[in-house]
């Protein structure tokens, strides 16, 4: 009689694990529907760089400058040859552009020509690197208190997926696959060794 009830238990714990791994496997299935939605929305619905720079959240924008000077390379990386960086001025403003050399060389400065990208973070090991370039460049002071108005925070690189337009919904889907994943192969695995122990 014992070995009946813990048999049948353990038949509801198996059937419960699994049915737990497939909901966990639906909301994953949900935040990508999300995502879809939201990477459509963004992708119809570019912003002025410009615009962006007063927003709360300004990072993983859809968005795009529209090129009123040349385009100043200043730095890059050995990593990635291929891409560059480069200072655009408008004004008093300087915005920064990450992209493929190749295609940024080739586009005519005052033609009001626009560079679509997704904004990026500038962080302060970076912000040293503009600084020094402009120094190094212009012979001007540029300081780390007046970097937020003059250049502000953020970068436009042209150089991105669709993912990068949706990191929030990324981490979500990642964590509730791992999630499914994990309690799938513990539901599967220990029906294996159920059924071992039994032989």
């Amino acid at each position: 009689m014992f070995n009946e009830y813990s048999s049948f238990y353990e038949f509801k714990k198996r059937i419960a694990t699994l049915i737990i791994a497939l909901l966990l496997l639906l909301f994953s299935l949900f935040f990508r529907y999300l995502r879809k939605d939201m990477l459509e929305y963004k992708l119809s619905n570019p912003i002025n760089f410009f615009d962006t720079l007063g927003m709360d959240n300004s990072v993983d924008l859809n968005s795009y400058v529209i090129l009123n000077s040349e385009p100043i390379e200043f730095a890059n990386n050995p990593d990635e040859e291929e891409n560059s960086y480069y200072m655009i001025f408008d004004n008093d403003k300087i915005y920064i552009i990450f992209g493929d050399k190749a295609i940024i060389d080739k586009i005519p400065s005052n033609t009001g020509h626009r560079i679509y990208g997704v904004t990026k973070k500038i962080t302060n090991k970076f912000k040293d690197v503009i600084i020094e370039s402009y120094k190094e460049r212009y012979n001007k002071d540029l300081t780390l208190d007046d970097f937020g108005t003059k250049v502000n925070n953020i970068y436009l690189s042209t150089i991105y997926t669709g993912k990068d337009l949706t990191t929030g919904y990324n981490t979500l889907i990642i964590i509730f696959d791992l999630m499914a994943l994990v309690t799938f192969v513990y539901g599967f695995l220990g029906a294996i060794i159920r059924g071992v122990r039994r032989e």
